[in-house]
């Protein structure tokens, strides 16, 4: 972008025509791809023209810890040479282009690119409808390249490199691609946490209930303990005159309880069975796409992963908690119904 004018105009009509100005002579030019660096972006109005054409503008990171032994092992030689199974013809790239030409764009990634438009107009980013067009023909010629008849939308993890014309706004277009095709927007599940922790507690708290006052266990726990020393440790006796102090419960309070519990409990499962099938949804054509980058499958899978681990541990926890309630000293005596165990809604 520092370059004289002529030199850019240049390069203008080579990227937008496809002609060279050689001397007084136009001549054709067999360009296939055009590629540029730079430290920075476009600051000039006069620029942004020539900025446009880039269809494709990825922002490049320092390489992270996983791969700098790599980078400092890279020799002259491996950098600059690619393997010749990488390499590919005019023949191969004139085919693709003539199978992208027939290839579809179905009303669902329309949708999507809609939803994209409002998205770049809501964040005040200017999208020219020549990039429009553009992005639409580098979509059938990514699904062509994959032997698909359409365009997927798992295509459109490209959005960010290609509607992006700040590196500032590529995390943006990244979760926008993540949240509506990879479905990793956060979940309410905050408040089934809360639930079953509420249980937990409720369960503690009638755990370490003492007895009803016209019971004479606790005195009875005292004399055990005196009797058995301050050595002795916990004797049989004082465990069980222990047990005898705690508050017993009626049949309905405990039936009560566990019914409430296994209510939540058949509300996460269903929770969980939704969360796996959506997974296998998401992770299947996620796999299954020759394009997408292996850092953004495993930033997908970590995320469709983890929810299910999470929902999973929830069940086992308030199972706990279930046979917990269940395991309440009985008094057939009484009849009383406890109050529904509550928390606080999301």
């Amino acid at each position: 972008f520092k370059a004289n004018s002529a030199i850019l105009n240049t390069l203008l009509g080579l990227l937008h025509e496809r002609q060279f100005d050689n001397g007084s002579q136009r001549l054709p030019a067999p360009l296939v791809c055009l590629v540029g660096a730079s430290n920075e972006q476009p600051q000039d109005e006069s620029l942004l023209a020539f900025y446009d054409r880039f269809l494709l503008r990825v922002p490049v990171q320092p390489v992270d810890d996983a791969h700098f032994a790599e980078l400092l092992q890279i020799t002259a030689a491996s950098a600059h040479a690619p393997p010749q199974d990488a390499l590919i013809d005019h023949r191969q790239l004139d085919a693709l282009r003539a199978r992208a030409t027939h290839t579809g764009v179905g009303e669902g990634v329309l949708g999507l690119l809609l939803q994209a438009r409002q998205h770049a107009a809501q964040t005040g980013q200017v999208v020219s409808d020549r990039r429009w067009r553009q992005l639409v023909d580098v979509l059938k010629l990514q699904a062509a390249s994959r032997g698909a008849p359409e365009v997927a939308s798992w295509d459109l993890w490209l959005l960010p490199f290609v509607l992006a014309a700040d590196p500032a706004h590529v995390p943006g277009w990244a979760d926008f691609f993540m949240h509506r095709v990879a479905q990793t927007a956060p979940l309410p599940l905050d408040g089934l946490e809360r639930a079953v922790t509420a249980f937990e507690q409720q369960l503690d708290i009638e755990r370490r209930a003492p007895a009803d006052a016209q019971d004479d266990s606790a005195g009875k726990v005292a004399l055990a303990k005196a009797i058995a020393g301050p050595t002795a440790g916990e004797s049989e006796m004082v465990r069980i005159t222990s047990e005898r102090a705690q508050r017993r419960y009626s049949p309905v309070h405990i039936e009560a309880r566990v019914a409430q519990t296994d209510d939540l409990l058949a509300r996460l499962a269903t929770v969980h069975s939704e969360l796996l099938t959506m997974a296998q949804s998401v992770l299947e054509p996620a796999r299954a796409h020759d394009w997408l980058p292996p850092s953004w499958l495993a930033q997908i899978d970590s995320v469709h992963t983890g929810r299910c681990t999470s929902v999973a541990a929830l069940i086992a926890q308030l199972q706990t908690t279930r046979n917990g309630f269940a395991g309440l000293p009985v008094d057939e005596t009484k009849v009383d119904r406890p109050a529904p165990v509550t928390w606080e809604s999301p």
